[in-house]
């Protein structure tokens, strides 16, 4: 019985570590442009307006574990935008719609952000 009891306690314990997260540093640098804001320690926000505040001269240096949420508006016409590497897409979206894509930078490297639309870069981040 004093087996089962211990069984279940690591158990437990094992599951309630799965849904932890860690916390991790994340003081983002903006190169070409000012589109990022840290909104908590946990959360680097990027906004991009297509055809305002971006291109392949705009770029984003973040630290690998930060949670990264960019909003996208196309004001020109429809497009999606697709980040390479993370495969990751904002589906289609509408003229002046807004979309977001949020996630983990869990890989290290640079990745392009393109228009499916246009086939141009949109922004390049780079993941520390």
């Amino acid at each position: 019985m004093k087996k089962i009891f211990m069984s279940l306690s690591i158990a437990a314990v094992l599951l309630a570590g799965c849904g932890s997260s860690s916390s991790t540093d994340s003081t983002a640098a903006s190169e070409a442009t000012d589109t990022t804001t840290v909104v908590s320690s946990d959360v680097v926000e990027i906004n991009l307006i297509v055809g305002e505040n971006t291109g392949p001269e705009v770029k984003q240096t973040v630290p690998v574990g930060s949670t990264i949420r960019i909003t996208f508006v196309n004001p020109n016409g429809p497009d999606e935008i697709h980040i390479h590497g993370y495969d990751l897409t904002t589906g289609e979206m509408e003229q002046g719609q807004e979309s977001v894509i949020e996630f983990v930078a869990s890989t290290t490297g640079t990745f392009d952000l393109e228009s499916h639309v246009s086939e141009e870069i949109v922004m390049i981040l780079t993941v520390e």
